[in-house]
């Protein structure tokens, strides 16, 4: 396992984005010269975020599993979820978009299950 970067942070704020993603504000203390070159290479970068509110021993995370996903790519169910947000906006809005969401998926999901 490649070497962590850890430092003490705060979650100042969390925001809910429309694609069901979320934005967090991470605040750190005041970081030595060789922290901040560390923390610089990882900016724009794509990783994993893992907050406890001590520090963290490698044992603890030993065996979690190494998934990387290319910077920008979407999972499968986020495209979908996105897609059918632009299918919202160009439909009629008599409903939120999480209700036309919910409802658009459960009709696909029944759809696939009658083909069982």
């Amino acid at each position: 396992m490649k070497q962590l970067f850890q430092t003490p942070a705060t979650i100042q704020s969390v925001r809910t984005l429309v694609d069901g993603g979320n934005k967090l504000d991470i605040i750190t203390r005041e970081l030595s010269p060789e922290e901040m070159t560390e923390l610089f290479k990882l900016k724009g970068k794509e990783g994993w975020c893992l907050f406890k509110e001590n520090a963290i021993n490698i044992e603890e995370v030993k065996d979690l599993p190494d998934v990387k996903l290319d910077k920008g790519e979407k999972s499968k169910s986020q495209r979908l979820k996105a897609v059918l947000y632009r299918l919202w906006e160009n439909t009629n809005r008599s409903k939120t978009s999480e209700e036309f969401y919910n409802e658009y998926m459960e009709k696909l999901i029944n759809s696939i299950k009658e083909k069982l």
